[in-house]
């Protein structure tokens, strides 16, 4: 005889779940209404989910309108197909680079991004110097040697 044992895998509310995320997280309805934001959208925007729900993306993000941003929200949502963007969102008090996430579902569209500033000026500042290297290099017309750390020649 087989006996099958039930297991009890504890849930986790999803709104505990989405509140210990460190990545920002929004709900928008097919308005594009926010409906929920979590406490990381919170820090990450300056402003309150009381400010936040109950206005549309493009009332609280007026610098969006008629940008790629708001392209791919509406391209995903008429789709209903997932995406993924990286942007560069200047306006409104914000300079930032965005890697952001929409899943589209009967009800919106569900939102997560990550700021990805500091790794978008970091990679900036490597190009720009090896950009330099390159235009140093490519007008000297010295032989020059490349060694890594160990002193080998690369």
């Amino acid at each position: 005889m087989n006996h099958t044992v039930a297991q009890t895998i504890p849930k986790i509310p999803i709104e505990q779940a989405l509140e210990s995320m460190s990545d920002a997280f929004v709900l928008l309805d097919r308005e594009f209404r926010v409906s929920y934001v979590n406490a990381a959208t919170e820090r990450n925007v300056g402003r309150t989910a009381e400010q936040l729900i109950g206005r549309t993306h493009w009332e609280l993000w007026p610098a969006s309108v008629g940008t790629e941003l708001e392209r791919f929200y509406r391209s995903s949502m008429l789709s209903a197909k997932p995406g993924n963007l990286q942007y560069h969102y200047v306006g409104d008090g914000f300079d930032s680079w965005l890697d952001i996430h929409a899943y589209p579902s009967d009800f919106g569209l569900a939102v997560y991004y990550t700021d990805i500033t500091e790794l978008k000026r970091a990679g900036d500042g490597r190009e720009r110097i090896e950009r330099a290297y390159k235009a140093a290099l490519s007008n000297t017309p010295d032989l020059v040697y490349v060694f890594d750390l160990n002193h080998r020649f690369i």
